[in-house]
């Protein structure tokens, strides 16, 4: 009884999910608003965007884009509308309160697993969703993390019943990290670490080589040789870094693991993309040549040596911008995810220009993420839409209203249910 119970209600949710989907597939929506930010292109004043179910029509100025019969308005004469933000790096979805193991599922032991996938443990009704979604992020990829090879990322749309509704990518990337010595370690502690990670990185290279030959014996057409026949769901799970070239992100800090990392990427064909890269400003040159892009970790990560300077971190993004290295900004923790618009905006604070700054929260991540159609406002790009009281990048800037493919999103945070609890109190009235 128990069990046909649950079935019952599974089909429920199921049904109702996708009879909502079905519900918006035609709706017609029209957003007039002060500025419209395209990012592929001008910015557009006082325009206008048509949508048709979860697709852009039409965008242009008010004047030159009539609104035909049938379609809901929605007007914003003194918003701004931008792309929806794309995180691309996070453990959003998979990890709560970081003290409680029990709320966190975004690491595994052992240092190779690249057979898990972050779908089976992405929970979609954490309150850290909607709070992350009301200041702007539309879509993160939920990465875990833990190892050296950790296991495979998932690309989700910030709305949605169950994670079958909301993933855009099942398996989006496989994540791997180049171990790196303690910055705040003693010396006798960093001299030890570098033995243990030099050993750490020979066995992962050791590991990646050994499942790039399962993968070439498995397309030979030539002779199986003794050890052809030996099934290993590890290596299996790497094929699809050359099968269907699965992106390969992969954290690399130091100068030195940067170029191990670059070095791995090219003697094993991966299609790479660098993570975290502290060290970015020693290597930009190696970085440009190899054509790999690379995912920014905090902005508010503080500098390690005395020399770096206190603005290392936040001067970097314009030296890859400089140099014309595609990068895209994220924020890991789950808890602070909501803060990433302030993260660009810091680095534009230090030499970043605010264009760029916006493109690499919305057009760069979608292209090296493989989501062509979201990240920019253009017709037939998925409608993705934040609607803002000013610039994004400021931290006095409200987000008034988010669209995802289509559909405006009216669900509460956190944030917004405790503002509006402390309005009636001042005013008086009931909630």
């Amino acid at each position: 009884m128990k069990k046909l119970l649950i079935l019952i209600m599974s089909l429920v949710v199921c049904f109702f999910s996708v009879t909502a989907a079905d519900n918006h597939a035609n709706d017609l929506v029209a957003i007039k608003a002060k500025k419209i930010v395209t990012v592929s292109g001008k910015s557009i004043d006082n325009g206008t965007i048509l949508i048709k179910g979860n697709k852009i029509q039409t965008v242009g100025q008010s004047s030159d884009v009539p609104v035909p019969e049938g379609y809901k308005v929605y007007d914003y004469p003194d918003s701004v509308v931008y792309p929806g933000i794309i995180n691309a790096m996070s453990s959003l979805g998979i990890s709560g309160i970081s003290r409680h193991r029990e709320s966190n599922d975004n690491r595994e032991v052992g240092k190779f697993n690249p057979q898990i996938s972050t779908f089976t443990a992405f929970y979609p009704w954490s309150n850290l969703i909607p709070n992350t979604r009301d200041f702007g992020t539309l879509i993160t990829l939920s990465a875990p993390s833990g190892g050296l090879i950790s296991g495979k990322a998932v690309l989700v749309s910030l709305d949605g019943w169950v994670p079958e509704d909301m993933i855009l990518e099942k398996e989006a990337a496989m994540i791997m990290k180049i171990p790196e010595v303690s910055w705040w370690a003693s010396e006798k502690q960093k001299k030890i670490q570098k033995e243990r990670i030099a050993k750490e990185k020979k066995e992962l290279r050791e590991f990646i080589s050994k499942a790039y030959k399962y993968y070439l014996r498995s397309t030979s057409s030539k002779a199986p040789g003794p050890d052809a026949d030996i099934f290993n769901p590890k290596f299996e799970a790497m094929k699809d870094l050359w099968k269907k070239r699965l992106p390969v992100i992969i954290s690399a800090q130091s100068e030195e693991d940067i170029k191990y990392a670059i070095q791995l990427g090219k003697e094993f064909k991966l299609n790479l993309v660098l993570s975290d890269v502290y060290d970015g400003e020693k290597v930009l040159k190696e970085i440009k040549a190899s054509g790999y892009p690379v995912i920014l970790g905090s902005m508010y990560s503080r500098n390690r040596e005395w020399e770096d300077g206190c603005d290392k971190v936040f001067r970097l993004p314009a030296l890859l911008a400089r140099e014309g290295i595609s990068f895209a900004f994220s924020v890991s923790r789950a808890a602070t995810a909501f803060d990433l618009p302030i993260h660009a905006g810091r680095a534009a604070a230090y030499g970043l220009s605010q264009e760029d700054a916006v493109k690499a929260l919305t057009l760069y991540p979608a292209k090296i993420l493989g989501i062509e159609e979201y990240g920019c406002i253009e017709e037939g790009k998925i409608a993705n839409l934040v609607i803002a009281s000013g610039n994004i990048l400021e931290t006095s800037t409200v987000v008034k209203d988010v669209f995802i493919k289509g559909k405006r999103i009216t669900a509460k945070s956190f944030f917004q249910r405790e503002y509006q609890r402390a309005k009636h109190k001042i005013s008086g009235e009931s909630e």
